[in-house]
């Protein structure tokens, strides 16, 4: 969701100066009491001051407004009344509303999805230069939602968005050098898009420059760089990186082998429900590495990992249950059927 600002001007008035402003009628002076609450998180003042704006047809009040009734913040939420604000925005031109709408129509929030809509409203923002709707209408083009699947022009619109200073949008023009889609394949290039992009802190980018040390793709291998990025990427909660951190301490590689720090990175990947994870951890569990020999746990996380479509599970599952008994095997069943992503792991 984007909000809209507008002018700086008032921003150098304290609260208790621009209430008898706003309290006046000064517009101005009730946006940006309003920009100021919300920046507070006392979002039902914000509300009450983007709503006297708003109403007076303030078109970026409009717009913020929309954004609370959209979160239901300082008010419940409400996608119609969110809808209908950014509307009276858009039609003013604010560009910031128009990507809103377009958010709205993708996700379907309060209305049925609609991806052509959703596509119309992205390249509308897109074209005034909305970095978050440029790469929008980049994802619509590379996944064929709303418009004809073309990766030329998918690119082409993840590059302004990079250029934008757009993490993810820098992301996606690295992943296309890496791979050489629509564009040449260069290692070189690959690393300079992360990089960038790493600068802001994306997660995963941080992940698919480890998996460049790890392979030693454009770079000398190199474990501990490798082990280094993936940890800042499972730090913010990348599951991916969290399995490949695993991997790391279970062989070794780029820091002391140590089964125990691999089942806990496991552990917090297979929560998130990531099936590698779990065929992981079921693997220790079966051989007792770093953790006492558990089958009925080993057989519960396998039969979790085949639910995900893991291809290893479905033979690691059938092996487990061949050394287990008729009631063990129903206390695994029981188990996985009790487990949902999100839950702690009985183990």
């Amino acid at each position: 969701m984007v909000f809209q600002t507008e002018q700086e001007s008032y921003d150098v008035y304290s609260l208790n100066e621009l209430i008898p402003m706003a309290e006046s009628g000064d517009l101005e002076a009730q946006f940006t009491l309003a920009e100021k609450y919300a920046a507070n998180e006392e979002y039902k003042l914000a509300f009450a001051w983007y709503s006297t704006a708003a109403e007076h047809d303030m078109a970026v009040a409009q717009c913020n407004l929309g954004n609370l009734y959209r979160d239901g913040l300082g008010i419940p939420q409400d996608y119609k009344c969110a809808f209908a604000w950014f509307s009276k925005a858009a039609e003013q031109g604010v560009v910031a509303a128009q990507y809103n709408i377009g958010l709205m129509y993708d996700f379907g929030e309060g209305m049925p999805e609609d991806e052509r809509a959703a596509f119309a409203w992205y390249l509308k923002a897109a074209e005034q230069g909305v970095a978050e709707a440029e790469l929008s209408v980049g994802h619509a083009y590379f996944e064929g939602r709303g418009v004809p699947q073309n990766d030329m022009q998918a690119i082409a619109w993840y590059r302004k968005a990079a250029l934008q200073g757009d993490a993810e949008a820098q992301r996606m023009i690295g992943k296309a050098h890496f791979e050489g889609q629509c564009v040449p394949q260069s290692y070189e290039e690959a690393i300079g898009w992360y990089l960038m992009a790493i600068e802001q802190g994306d997660a995963a980018s941080h992940y698919n420059l480890a998996l460049m040390y790890a392979n030693g793709e454009g770079l000398p291998q190199d474990y501990q760089q490798s082990f280094d990025l993936f940890k800042k990427a499972a730090d913010q909660g990348f599951a991916e990186a969290e399995w490949q951190l695993g991997n790391l301490y279970e062989s070794g590689y780029g820091v002391a082998q140590d089964y125990e720090a691999a089942r806990v990175c496991y552990i917090k990947a297979a929560e998130q429900g990531l099936a590698k994870a779990l065929g992981s951890l079921a693997s220790l569990y079966e051989d007792g590495l770093g953790v006492s020999c558990n089958l009925v746990i080993s057989y519960m996380l396998f039969s979790l990992a085949e639910d995900k479509n893991d291809p290893d599970s479905t033979d690691d599952r059938a092996r487990v249950a061949s050394l287990l008994s008729r009631k063990k095997v129903e206390e695994g069943d029981a188990l996985a059927s009790q487990w949902k992503p999100g839950m702690p792991l009985p183990c």
